[in-house]
């Protein structure tokens, strides 16, 4: 059990509960769910970044803005992954310059702002979407 690693996510409890009714629509677990969308973005971030370099260009990442608060009551919930995938997504959110809770709400956030965007209806929750 030595390659294996956990993340704790602190978000609202709104949050919390929009993560917990997409994973279950998928039929995924909680961690299976948020990996899923996350290493999608630690995967796109890597592979762009590892162009920049091969073309001898320094790449800038661009710090992400402080993920929003949202108000009101809080939740925390483990998120099971691999040694590897704990490392690229600390690295990725370190690149990021936010804590690790914030680019995993950051990714997430996105996810359903776009899935949002494509079905041009109202977000499921009121959350921010940045």
């Amino acid at each position: 059990m030595g390659d294996r690693a956990s993340i704790l996510i602190n978000c609202s409890r709104a949050e919390s509960d929009l993560i917990h009714h997409q994973a279950r629509t998928e039929r995924r677990t909680l961690s299976g769910y948020v990996l899923q969308v996350v290493m999608g973005h630690v995967h796109f971030e890597e592979n762009v970044l590892a162009k920049l370099q091969t073309a001898h260009r320094i790449p800038y990442i661009a710090p992400w803005k402080r993920p929003a608060q949202v108000a009101g009551p809080r939740s925390t919930f483990l998120v099971r992954c691999s040694r590897e995938e704990s490392e690229r997504i600390r690295a990725a959110a370190k690149r990021r310059d936010v804590s690790i809770s914030g680019y995993v709400l950051s990714t997430l956030r996105r996810t359903w702002k776009v899935q949002t965007d494509v079905r041009k209806t109202p977000p499921p929750a009121k959350l921010p979407m940045g």
